[in-house]
């Protein structure tokens, strides 16, 4: 019992640690964007999106390289889907949720990358050539998404001062260093309760509920109270995700193979079709038809029997 509680209290205590080094920096992140970009949607939803997934992508590197790259995969999907699923799901129970004008070339790509990720996933393995095509599918996206934006003219309306930037370099540097650093500590808990339960599925759940509730929804909920913008408060998570499903599992792919026994496809492809539903609802707000609070209810319970499906 010691184990779990120590191991338990030291993933919360890295979470939180993370949460308040990428608030910082995502902070400027916003100061920057509002300075230079008329609509800055797509740079907000990248580095905001970069930003977030920082840590759990160290802890997946980290625990690959330390022969567990299972787990490593784990923790990568289970962030993004706790973290689509649960923060779009309390946004609906707990918040107004109103028509936004999030652009549906971001819907689109999710559903590329998660459609694409499906595919991969029922040959039971992904290897040095998933890798590649995953890559290329995020270079692919990149591109597409940097093309449409040229469509909407961004205007740049200030030079950032040699003063900015030297005030903001020891605050990223600082911030950064602290995010690697309850990384590698995540990933060393990690293990450890992987060892006291016995299951990769179910730890690297726990792990990211402990993750999202500490950190992403926190984090997005300021974001909807200062900006009373929702699709900014999602931007983060969109970004994340297309990260994650394209240069971060497929970085860890590259490094090591990825075997998946036929147990561990019923919580992969359960996983991975909750992020669809709430696709679904989330393109939905783009024709001013707001989902009732039952819908945030019910996807918060689906996250819960995902849960359950881990201890199968």
């Amino acid at each position: 019992m010691l184990g779990y509680i120590l191991t338990i209290s030291g993933i919360l205590f890295s979470s939180i640690a993370s949460y308040f080094s990428s608030k910082v920096i995502i902070k400027h992140i916003y100061s920057y964007a509002e300075s230079f970009y008329k609509r800055p949607i797509n740079f907000l939803m990248f580095y905001t999106g970069l930003i977030i997934s920082l840590p759990v992508y160290i802890s997946s590197i980290n625990l690959t390289i330390l022969n567990k790259p299972l787990l490593g995969y784990y923790i990568l999907l289970f962030n993004v889907v706790l973290d689509l699923s649960i923060v779009f799901g309390i946004l609906i129970l707990f918040k107004k949720i109103r028509k936004f004008e999030i652009s549906k070339d971001f819907i689109f790509a999710l559903s590329v990358v998660f459609t694409l990720h499906l595919f991969l996933i029922l040959k039971k393995s992904l290897n040095l050539i998933d890798s590649i095509i995953l890559f290329i599918t995020f270079i692919s996206i990149s591109i597409f998404l940097i093309n449409r934006e040229k469509e909407e003219k961004s205007l740049k309306i200030r030079k950032i001062s040699t003063m900015d930037f030297l005030t903001m370099l020891p605050i990223f540097i600082l911030s950064l260093s602290i995010i690697y650093a309850s990384s590698v500590l995540i990933s060393m808990f990690a293990i450890n309760l992987n060892n006291l339960l016995g299951s990769t599925p179910l730890s690297a759940y726990i792990i990211n509920l402990i993750n999202t509730m500490s950190q992403n929804v926190i984090i997005s909920m300021v974001i909807l109270e200062e900006r009373n913008k929702t699709e900014e408060s999602l931007l983060p998570i969109i970004g994340e995700a297309i990260y994650t499903f394209t240069i971060y599992i497929g970085t860890i792919c590259g490094i090591s193979p990825i075997l998946f026994s036929v147990e561990m496809l019923l919580p992969t492809i359960s996983a991975i079709f909750l992020v669809y539903i709430s696709l679904v609802f989330l393109n939905l707000l783009n024709y001013d038809i707001p989902p009732p609070r039952e819908v945030g209810l019910l996807i918060i319970i689906l996250c819960i029997i995902l849960g359950l499906l881990t201890m199968v």
